[in-house]
């Protein structure tokens, strides 16, 4: 699994530093801004990666249906959300979240994983092998939604840190001095 720690990530290190120099912004606008980017953070999922997001989205699946037929369906597709209806599994049994040997193989790959490139990888493999059409749309989820977003976001605390005079290479996370009038800090 890529080395990121379970309580911090980019989303919420962007929420912070936001936060932190939200007061000393002048511009409404700005400031507008600023506080719809964290209100909106607090409503989009937590993960920070396309592999939490994908993980957290098969969680979700496995919550809310079965994913396999058994008696308890008159037909194997009751078990299924539609967006599955394209899978060769559908109506049967996922692979993707009930084949001990699949989940095992995916797992240990993302373990092995260094980065975030390598980890949507094992995805995409995982996908093309069992035929999976729900890991594509959720990778792509990601990257549509997910990363514009976050790319809003530093952009956001680039404009802040101009706005406000603070040389990016100073901030640490610990008590800053601004300077809003252009001035010396």
């Amino acid at each position: 699994m890529i080395n990121e720690s379970e309580d911090v990530g980019e989303k919420a290190e962007i929420r912070r530093e936001l936060r932190l120099y939200r007061g000393y912004v002048e511009d409404d606008d700005l400031r507008s801004r600023i506080t719809d980017w964290i209100d909106e953070s607090h409503e989009l999922t937590e993960a920070d990666t396309a592999e939490r997001y994908v993980e957290q989205r098969l969680n979700e699946l496995l919550e809310e249906y079965p994913m396999y037929h058994s008696t308890a369906q008159k037909r194997g597709e009751d078990a299924f959300p539609d967006e599955c209806k394209e899978c060769r599994h559908y109506g049967s049994s996922c692979p993707v979240l009930l084949d001990l040997v699949e989940t095992d193989w995916r797992e240990r790959r993302l373990e092995e994983a260094e980065t975030e490139q390598e980890a949507r990888r094992i995805y995409q493999q995982q996908a093309r092998d069992v035929g999976c059409t729900r890991i594509p749309a959720y990778l792509n989820e990601y990257e549509n939604e997910h990363e514009d977003f976050m790319r809003e976001g530093q952009a956001l605390v680039s404009e802040v840190l101009d706005a406000i005079h603070v040389d990016p290479a100073d901030v640490s996370g610990e008590d800053v001095e601004v300077a809003t009038d252009g001035g010396e800090r």
